[in-house]
């Protein structure tokens, strides 16, 4: 009797489990994948440029900086000191520190690479004693215009956007293309080949904007560039990034994809995707968007501006933003008019951004193998911007923790089950 009871007990707890697993399951798309949160620093900082790996304080007045990449023992620096004194130190820069919040330059000399400037609050011992305080010498970075060192960065390849349907055949025509039609000369820069590419491309679709048929989904970039010019299917924000991505990392511009969608008590805003591309002559990511048809977007003193700097200036209302656009054949530059702007509807407070890694066009993601590797395991496809409200992965937690739970009394309910018939066996 009391083995009835223990099974039926089992059974209930079973199909408990069981259910809980099935929906998630069914809500698997409701924040319950695995998300990686990257700051700054990881999103626009690639693995591969020179940054500042570690400075070496002496303890006393003096300040080493080591560079992440070994450098010559002959490569010769130049510090230029608050005071305005100048010295040279061999293979890393020594700066004297003098005692306060100070700018510190420093010139690789010989090299055409620009000056790194860094601020530094040095406070000595014998400063902090006048205070009453027995302290050290200390020393705080307050700035730097060089990037600092960050462990856990990407290479700049892992953020390529691609597609599974592209073939061999229509990268070979692609690039013919690239050169008959778009114009694309070796000489040119990659600001304007970016240029040249995303006029063509809007030259070619600016009028068949709208809702994308769902076969737009499996076809390749040049399949949906071409069916839409036949007029077989309107054009959205996501064709117009997959179609740019093609084309530029054809040519060599390194390009990934962002998702952008913001969250009011529980209700989505408008969600929007677009470019941003990698200047290797600035060492930077620019931000392109054909469906606003923003070629790319400078301050008045020409810097261009990433997605996040955009936003933040977008947001912020500054009055220095301008926006080259494509329009009748030509290249044009406006100031943003905040009044008639395409981002009203897009960019509010509560912004999330989505970076998709080059495993989110991988031809295995939507494998069964690759499915049940996302859905059980660490294995994320995007990153969000550390920037967002909800930094964690509780869902995906509980979804583990769930499936655990029923693989490991399922497991038990086999055991006890044939502990259970064993004994009764051996008691007739």
């Amino acid at each position: 009797m009391k083995n009835k009871y223990l099974h039926i007990f089992n059974g209930i707890v079973f199909f408990v489990l069981l259910i809980i697993n099935v929906f998630i399951y069914k809500n698997r798309d409701n924040g319950y994948a695995y998300k990686e949160y990257l700051s700054y620093n990881q999103l626009y900082q690639n693995k591969e440029n020179l940054s500042i790996e570690r400075l070496n304080f002496n303890g006393n007045d003096s300040l080493e900086v080591v560079f992440s990449k070994p450098n010559s023992n002959e490569r010769k620096w130049q510090v230029l000191s608050p005071d305005s004194t100048k010295y040279i130190c061999i293979k890393n820069p020594k700066i004297k520190l003098k005692e306060g919040n100070y700018n510190y330059h420093i010139k690789n000399i010989g090299s055409i690479d620009s000056l790194i400037t860094i601020r530094l609050n040095y406070v000595s011992g014998n400063s902090y004693k006048k205070f009453g305080r027995n302290r050290n010498s200390d020393v705080e970075l307050i700035y730097s215009s060089f990037p600092l060192e960050n462990k856990n960065l990407y290479s700049i390849n892992h953020w390529t956007q691609s597609s599974e349907h592209t073939t061999a055949k229509e990268i070979l025509f692609a690039k013919k293309l690239l050169l008959d039609s778009m114009h694309i000369k070796s000489s040119d820069n990659s600001i304007i080949k970016i240029q040249k590419i995303g006029s063509y491309i809007l030259k070619k679709l600016d009028k068949k904007r709208g809702i994308s048929k769902d076969t737009m989904n499996v076809l390749s970039p040049l399949q949906s560039f071409e069916y839409a010019q036949q007029n077989n299917s309107k054009v959205w924000c996501g064709d117009f990034s997959n179609i740019l991505a093609f084309f530029t990392n054809i040519e060599g511009i390194i390009t990934r994809s962002i998702w952008i969608e913001g969250d009011a008590n529980g209700i989505n805003t408008p969600g929007h995707s677009f470019n941003e591309t990698y200047i290797d002559e600035l060492n930077k990511w620019i931000f392109v968007d054909l469906t606003s048809n923003t070629l790319s977007v400078q301050t008045t003193k020409g810097e261009y501006l990433n997605a996040i700097q955009f936003y933040n200036a977008f947001i912020l209302g500054s009055d220095n933003l301008q926006i080259k656009s494509y329009k009748q054949d030509s290249i044009i530059t406006n100031t943003i008019d905040y009044n008639n702007s395409f981002y009203n509807d897009y960019f509010n407070s509560s912004l999330n951004f989505v970076y998709y890694y080059s495993s989110q066009f991988n031809k295995q993601l939507y494998s069964f193998s690759g499915k049940i590797k996302r859905y059980i395991f660490k294995n994320p496809t995007f990153a969000n911007y550390l920037n967002t409200t909800n930094t964690d992965n509780t869902k995906f937690h509980t979804k583990q923790n769930a499936l655990l739970s029923l693989l490991m009394f399922t497991l038990y309910w086999i055991i006890i089950s044939i502990i259970l018939k064993r004994t009764n066996n051996n008691k007739l």
